[in-house]
């Protein structure tokens, strides 16, 4: 089986586990400004997670190796989106006491948020 290696940003991707599967896009600026994303496909699956390596510049990365299903196939090009999807294993709720969340808009522009929702559950008293 083919695989392939990419490195990434250690603290992005934390929840990232052996077994979810990788997708990758193409984006597309369209004629108002926003980026959207062309027909994308299936790479493949997480096959092992390297916690411990870094870049020359010093900056920490964590290594993936992705087991890729369509061998032969287009490889994603610099500018492609690529992100990860739990496998079917995850369909629990997120379990603890705590929840902390910020929202950020970067842009210059204001923007609404539409809604945000939540699955709350008590787990004991």
């Amino acid at each position: 089986m083919e695989t392939w290696t990419i490195q990434i940003p250690r603290n992005q991707y934390t929840s990232l586990q052996v077994g979810d599967e990788v997708y990758s896009k193409s984006l597309i600026v369209s004629n108002s400004g926003f980026q959207q994303g062309s027909s994308g496909a299936r790479l493949g699956d997480v096959a092992s997670i390297d916690n411990t390596t870094s870049l020359d510049d010093g900056t920490e990365t964590t290594t993936l190796v992705i087991n890729v299903f369509n061998t032969g196939g287009p490889s994603p090009s610099i500018n492609d989106f690529v992100f990860f999807v739990k496998n079917k294993i995850n369909i629990t709720s997120l379990l603890g006491y705590f929840a902390k969340m910020q929202f950020k808009n970067d842009d210059k522009d204001r923007a609404e948020l539409f809604a945000v929702s939540t699955e709350i559950s008590e787990s004991s008293k």
